[in-house]
């Protein structure tokens, strides 16, 4: 949000000692302040993958960003 970066956490359990769940599933912890800038900043928010060589940017457009904070 703005330049303030918030980290998904990988759920827990999905993983086998000999094998990995093709699936992913991330959460994002947000604190109280966060959920309100995340709703009310009129700046550009970005769902952002950076792993290894791979990079890739969305940015989140008004009605995913509600959608989202309605998960809150």
């Amino acid at each position: 949000i703005g330049n303030e970066k918030i980290f998904a956490k990988f759920e827990q359990g999905r993983e086998e000692e000999d094998k990995i769940s093709s699936v992913h599933y991330i959460k994002f912890i947000f604190n109280d302040d966060q959920k309100t800038k995340f709703i009310e900043s009129s700046k550009v928010i970005n769902i952002i993958i950076d792993y290894n060589n791979y990079n890739y940017s969305k940015p989140l457009g008004k009605e995913m960003r509600l959608s989202l904070y309605k998960d809150f």
